[in-house]
């Protein structure tokens, strides 16, 4: 659980700096001419539907060793690296909701 939520923390934290995480977004919400709807500060509002992310090519995607660092374990070490993948696989999981 503790790598779970270290790892949401990193990808929130990136994501409030600008840093795209993830591979799907939700797709901005369009007005009747087809522009993105803006929100209070120019935020592009977005909808229920995923898409690609087109800033995902920016960003690195974590790795066992920056997942086992996040926890305060050595990234360097095979067996951390190992359990700390482990601890987040066993994470709580998103339901399908098909």
């Amino acid at each position: 659980m503790r790598a779970y939520l270290a790892a949401v923390a990193i990808m929130g934290h990136s994501a409030r700096d600008g840093n795209a995480q993830t591979r799907l977004i939700a797709a901005p919400l369009l007005d009747a001419d087809g522009q993105r709807q803006r929100g209070k500060g120019g935020v592009i509002l977005r909808g229920g539907e995923l898409i690609e992310n087109p800033g995902a090519r920016y960003v690195q995607t974590l790795d066992a060793a920056d997942l086992a660092q996040s926890i305060g374990l050595d990234g360097d070490n095979r067996l951390h690296r190992s359990r700390a993948v482990k601890a987040f696989e066993a994470g709580p999981r998103r339901r399908d909701r098909s």
